[in-house]
């Protein structure tokens, strides 16, 4: 239990997320692995794994956002939430959660529903 908590700080520090012990908790805690290597990368994994959710979330509620600003042709929102969307997304590509011509190309299609 004490080497987890190493690497939820480790990697709350670095991502700047919470990620606490429930969240590791309803991930699991069983080990397949019988090598001290082998847990330490599954517990590595589970963590990565929830952020990498977290990110993923953030992402999808703010493309909702713009969404719905761009139905409600408010387009002073809809700049603002484009430019969190690119933010949001820049981010993840920099953490290697989203690839960069996947962002190039979505963060294109959407400054197009704005004009």
């Amino acid at each position: 239990m004490e080497g987890l908590h190493f690497f939820v700080l480790r990697y709350k520090n670095e991502l700047n997320y919470k990620v606490d012990f429930k969240i590791i908790k309803f991930i699991g805690f069983f080990y397949m692995a019988n090598h001290k290597s082998a847990k330490k990368r599954s517990i590595q994994s589970k963590v990565k794994n929830a952020i990498n959710s977290q990110y993923l979330t953030k992402i999808r509620s703010t493309l909702n956002k713009f969404n719905e600003s761009v139905k409600n042709s408010n387009s002073d929102d809809a700049v603002k939430s484009l430019s969190d969307v690119n933010s949001i997304m820049a981010k993840a590509v920099k953490k290697g959660i989203l690839k960069k011509q996947y962002v190039s190309r979505k963060l294109s299609s959407l400054s197009n529903q704005i004009k």
